[in-house]
């Protein structure tokens, strides 16, 4: 028999947040690791290697990273998105 409840666990040490409160912060962040991996993927071409060499992947997806990096501070600071 399936239970008619749903329990999770959200472990902090901020103890000076309502647990209410920090429930409403925690469910706003969910899907946003999700939408920056989409982004880094198939938005900046990472989703591949381009090299049989470890270095030269690495260098590579440092590059994604920088760019995806520079394209949210653009976006937050100077578009205001």
């Amino acid at each position: 028999m399936q239970s008619p409840y749903c329990y999770h666990v959200i472990v902090t040490n901020d103890f000076e947040i309502k647990p209410l409160e920090w429930l409403k912060k925690h469910n706003g962040r969910m899907g946003t690791i999700e939408h920056s991996n989409h982004e880094i993927k198939n938005g900046l071409g990472c989703d591949y290697a381009p090299s049989h060499d470890f270095e030269k992947n690495r260098g590579y997806f440092l590059i994604g990273i920088l760019s995806y990096n520079m394209l949210e501070i653009l976006k937050r600071f100077y578009l205001g998105m």
